[in-house]
């Protein structure tokens, strides 16, 4: 290999940043609108093995992860240093969605058992909750005043559940809507669900639960189309919805309309491989797990 000679240094150096510039775009993509703040991949002693959902703590900012591979739930702090791991002494099993209520006690679904389990740790104590009505429990959300919600993956219809095991019908899925994969409980007392086979967002209730319904969604690979939304989630007066598919991050007001999306596809740190749930906290960082990399990319707007 020849020396470089001091002619060459310039033009080293302008190699070098053209790299950097290369590396950082590829994070994210060049004009996106987020900042690439950092990945999790799990614990200090341990990867995750196969993530499954979200759930940020909106009292403390709190991260948890439902990991089905490990069977165990991971938490994370606000400065997302890894807090500890909940295995329920080895009984939990593929854990599927979960929710923190605000007195500290978590629902989980574990799809393996077809049962919403119900931890006190307060109490240390935990049992499955038989909850009338709900044939295949689905999502969990929780809305703004401490209220659960589940969906029943096998007909749409969305229930407000407790740790008595009550089960309460709220709401019936719309025409055209057959499973909800996620829900938003809106700011007005509606419910934002996505259903990835019809390809839609659904909005139900509110006000009453005389508010008008909607849905929205436009199949395709284009700007601002669904080719397979799995999640959402609010941020402030945003819809944010990941689309499996097309490894992308489509943000919408909530009314439906387009506003933007972001995310580029690949195996990298701030990449995008096949998200399938996304949340956001009160800081305005948005949290997209990939089922791709089994990795947490953390984003912020600027």
């Amino acid at each position: 290999m020849g020396r470089i000679s001091n002619h060459d240094q310039p033009w080293r150096i302008v190699g070098l940043f053209v790299l950097s510039l290369w590396v950082l775009a590829g994070r994210v993509g060049a004009g996106e609108p987020v900042e690439y703040l950092a990945s999790i991949a799990g614990g200090p002693k341990e990867a995750f093995s196969f993530p499954t959902a979200l759930f940020l703590d909106p009292a403390k900012g709190w991260l948890y992860v439902a990991d089905a591979g490990a069977n165990c739930l991971f938490s994370f702090d606000e400065q997302l240093k890894y807090l500890a791991r909940f295995d329920h002494e080895g009984k939990l099993r593929t854990p599927t969605s979960l929710v923190k209520d605000p007195e500290g006690r978590f629902y989980v679904v574990e799809k393996s058992k077809g049962e919403v389990t119900y931890f006190d740790l307060k109490s240390k104590s935990a049992r499955s909750l038989l909850l009338k009505g709900v044939e295949f429990p689905g999502p969990l959300a929780l809305g703004s005043k401490g209220e659960v919600y589940l969906s029943d993956r096998s007909n749409g219809k969305i229930f407000s559940v407790n740790g008595n095991g009550e089960a309460v019908p709220r709401l019936a899925a719309m025409d055209g809507a057959s499973s909800f994969t996620d829900l938003w409980p809106g700011p007005e007392g509606e419910i934002y669900a996505v259903d990835a086979l019809a390809r839609k967002v659904y909005r139900l209730g509110g006000q009453g639960d005389g508010r008008t319904p909607l849905s929205f969604g436009q199949e395709g690979g284009g700007r601002g189309e669904f080719l397979f939304p799995v999640s959402l989630t609010g941020m402030g007066r945003q819809l944010l919805v990941a689309d499996s598919h097309r490894h992308k991050i489509l943000a919408f007001d909530l009314s439906g309309r387009f506003l933007f999306e972001f995310g580029r596809e690949g195996m990298g740190e701030g990449m995008l491989k096949y998200p399938i749930c996304v949340r956001a906290d009160g800081q305005g960082r948005i949290f997209v797990l990939n089922k791709g990399t089994r990795r947490i990319e953390v984003f912020k707007l600027p």
